[in-house]
């Protein structure tokens, strides 16, 4: 920046070219100008502290004299060097040299091979979403875990829901922005009738702030939308009931629930919007339409390609 600063204040017209390459061990940078230039003997001064090629321009833009000599002390503390040439008239070049050594590649990590089988089997959710995509997208994350859910429209259903059976769910999924009562109203009427109910904000803000008033409003955790299968499932098994953590630390011996319905969606034309099939080949992985926890709805098919 120092260098390109210089050829700026120096250069009244032409240009100004900064080049970058790799020579052998050594990373090299070139700032060229077609300014002033310098003969050999203001050359030999310039990265003496205090000094200037020409005072003149120091009158008209200021400058101390300091920067070039700081520049090269800190190149050289760095293995490097800075260096000049040109001629009067005819621009200056300074080259920076620094030395080069490849990163060694970071050590690869196997990730841990996911959990097996149906994590959440007997795991009873009570999901409240206004949005009928986003139920359907749930459902289907979770499929292959095979929870109990039972879905509402909204806050105030989900506070009668724990009204009538405030015993009938193991946690609950608490979206944050819904019509008629919100989430944060919901949670607040929900655990003053059921204080030890794990409910679990889902939101599409992941800020920190918003994670922060979550929380205080009583929600045991945050999970940021689009919703992510393994953070989802880590989540509830983080914070469901010890008897759920067990059952699903040995599903062998705890009856499977019944798959969960998946909630009805109205057919479109599957070309009115353009899709990200990768994104979704990503998410779902192996599951397709009509294959073990897959949505098995026409219409929801991946065109040929």
């Amino acid at each position: 920046m120092n260098l390109l600063s210089n050829a700026t204040k120096f250069t009244e017209r032409g240009g100004i070219l900064l080049a970058a390459r790799r020579d052998g061990k050594q990373l090299v940078f070139s700032v060229s100008d077609t300014g002033l230039g310098m003969d050999e003997a203001q050359q030999a001064r310039l990265f003496t502290a205090f000094e200037q090629a020409d005072s003149s321009t120091t009158r008209r833009s200021g400058g101390t004299g300091l920067g070039l000599a700081i520049s090269r002390r800190l190149a050289e503390m760095m293995g490097g060097d800075i260096t000049v040439n040109g001629s009067p008239g005819q621009g200056s070049r300074f080259t920076l040299c620094l030395p080069y050594a490849p990163a060694e590649p970071p050590a690869r990590i196997e990730a841990p091979a996911p959990m097996i089988g149906p994590r959440l089997a007997g795991l009873s959710i009570l999901v409240a979403e206004d949005n009928e995509v986003n139920q359907a997208v749930l459902a289907e994350l979770l499929a292959p875990d095979r929870p109990r859910l039972e879905f509402v429209d909204d806050g105030s259903s989900a506070v009668e829901k724990m009204m009538a059976a405030p015993q009938a769910f193991d946690l609950i999924l608490m979206d944050i922005q819904m019509p008629e009562m919100d989430g944060y109203e919901a949670t607040r009427r929900i655990l003053a009738l059921a204080p030890a109910m794990p409910i679990i904000g889902l939101t599409a803000h992941a800020l920190a702030e918003e994670r922060d008033k979550i929380l205080t409003a009583g929600m045991v955790a945050h999970v940021a939308k689009p919703v992510q299968t393994e953070e989802l499932v880590a989540a509830i098994l983080r914070h469901a009931p010890s008897r759920c953590r067990l059952a699903a630390a040995h599903p062998g011996e705890s009856s499977a629930a019944p798959e969960a319905p998946m909630p009805a969606l109205a057919e479109s034309d599957p070309d009115a919007r353009p899709v990200d099939w990768a994104a979704l080949d990503a998410r779902y992985g192996s599951r397709h339409p009509g294959s073990p926890g897959g949505t098995g709805r026409p219409g929801v098919r991946r065109p040929p390609a």
